[in-house]
């Protein structure tokens, strides 16, 4: 816990308010975001997936292939019958005794990324024509639970098809999408991206979704995705962001992060605390992806998101 009190007083603000304060950057954020992609290469399989041995590769490696277009060959998870799977070996599942399903709705929020900054209209076509054959339920195996693909993503999807050329699916384009704020930890990580890509399809969030950003901030203002989500929403500024992310504490400089640095692969998408963003042995070197993903789908592009409700 020690090195997360160091961090903590480091970044949290002496100003009376919970976000963290401005310190002196000795290198360029945009330095590091470089570095990081091209070391990144080396936890890359053939076809550009991260996290390959984990059977939610497909996630993390759409995030990816989003944040570097044309990086991931994220078509690789998709079988010959148009259903998707968990990673491109296509071998997670109960027959494989690591996963419960084949496939999960939570994979398909990095598949959907990668749709739409990849331009794969087809590709999100036939997602679309799959699902209304199939009661919108996902093809694979596993639970209802897993496979369901809910309104919201539905109507994601949709928004999606719409943003890339493609038809005006109207039915599902008028099913409800309202997004979850009670979750933690990963349930939390997903949100905020889902309300992100909605945002990036229509160009603009909801004041109910501003009002989730605003909640996950708050709650967990030292993670970088949920400062940078909410204050592109706001007044634009990234500097919390950009700070945490500079932060040589949790991704340094010279390197790509080790689980001296944090014991989770992905602490974002973790509640902040010792047992994920402190460190741990034996010593591992993770993808770093994160960083670049929150630099490359929001800090990098329009600063200042637009508010609209219907």
């Amino acid at each position: 816990m020690k090195k997360l009190l160091i961090f903590t007083n480091f970044l949290i603000s002496a100003c009376g308010t919970h976000e963290p304060q401005v310190s002196p950057k000795a290198f360029t954020l945009e330095d590091k975001v470089s570095l990081y992609a091209s070391n990144i290469k080396t936890h890359q399989d053939e076809h550009g997936f991260i996290l390959s041995d984990k059977c939610d590769s497909t996630l993390f490696s759409g995030l990816l292939g989003a944040a570097l277009p044309e990086t991931v060959d994220l078509i690789q998870a998709r079988d010959q019958e148009g259903a998707w799977h968990r990673r491109a070996n296509q071998d997670c599942g109960e027959e494989f005794k690591n996963s419960k399903s084949t496939i999960s709705r939570d994979m398909m929020l990095g598949v959907m990324w990668w749709m739409l900054k990849n331009n794969k209209l087809a590709e999100a076509e036939a997602l679309m024509a799959d699902l209304k054959e199939n009661n919108y339920i996902l093809k694979g195996q596993g639970s209802l639970g897993e496979l369901g693909f809910i309104p919201s993503y539905t109507n994601t999807l949709a928004l999606i098809i719409k943003a890339l050329g493609g038809k005006s699916h109207k039915l599902e384009l008028a099913f409800p999408a309202v997004i979850g704020r009670s979750g933690k930890g990963f349930e939390r990580h997903l949100a905020v991206w889902h309300i992100l890509l909605r945002g990036e399809a229509k160009g603009s969030i909801t004041s109910y979704e501003l009002e989730t950003l605003k909640k996950m901030r708050d709650e967990q203002p030292m993670n970088p995705l949920f400062q940078a989500a909410y204050h592109k929403y706001t007044d634009g500024d990234f500097t919390i962001a950009e700070n945490l992310l500079s932060n040589n504490m949790e991704w340094p400089s010279e390197k790509l992060p080790t689980t001296t640095e944090h014991c989770d692969e992905w602490p974002i998408q973790r509640e902040y605390s010792e047992k994920d963003w402190g460190s741990c042995s034996p010593e591992e070197e993770h993808t770093g992806g994160e960083l670049i993903v929150i630099y490359n789908l929001i800090i990098k592009g329009v600063p200042n998101g637009k508010v609209k409700d219907l």
